[in-house]
């Protein structure tokens, strides 16, 4: 779990570029959680029952990222 961070490198951009355009409570954490629920990140680990299945979808699309 130690692996699994609360942020990224792409979730610190995209918080920064929406602060810039004049969001006020949108922290690094809550892009990354964002980016997961629509399927640009997958922080599900390999011993997880849906990682396989996630695994499967992201990689067919090679702008998702997978963690």
């Amino acid at each position: 779990m130690k692996e699994i961070s609360a942020n990224t490198n792409e979730s610190d951009t995209m918080s920064k570029d929406l602060k810039n355009w004049g969001f006020k409570f949108l922290g690094s954490a809550i892009c990354d959680v964002f980016m997961q629920a629509i399927g640009m990140v997958n922080h599900h680990t390999i011993k997880c029952f849906r990682y396989k299945n996630l695994h499967g979808c992201a990689s067919s699309d090679p702008l998702l990222i997978n963690a």
